[in-house]
């Protein structure tokens, strides 16, 4: 899968900000389209989560509202200060 690396680099700077906590799915892609500074389609976004997800650069879990959150990892924090 070819990534825009522009698109992750908003992802992981976005989670970087919010922090250990995480945040819900749709609020993390509102987040990653406002600091990629043009809209994005919905399926561009996930796509994006699912590539840095397989890399390892962020996680997510199910909250007790069955909501999706997602989180930098450790990969993630190195891998955006390589950027």
């Amino acid at each position: 899968m070819k990534q825009d690396p522009t698109l992750c680099k908003a992802l992981l700077k976005t989670l970087n900000r919010i922090g250990p906590a995480g945040v819900e799915e749709s609020a993390a892609l509102e987040r990653m389209e406002a600091e990629y500074g043009s809209p994005l389609t919905t399926q561009e976004a996930k796509d994006t989560l699912i590539f840095c997800a397989d890399r390892g650069w962020v996680q997510s879990r199910r909250d007790e509202f069955e909501n999706t959150r997602w989180w930098l990892t450790e990969a993630g924090k190195t891998r955006l200060s390589g950027m």
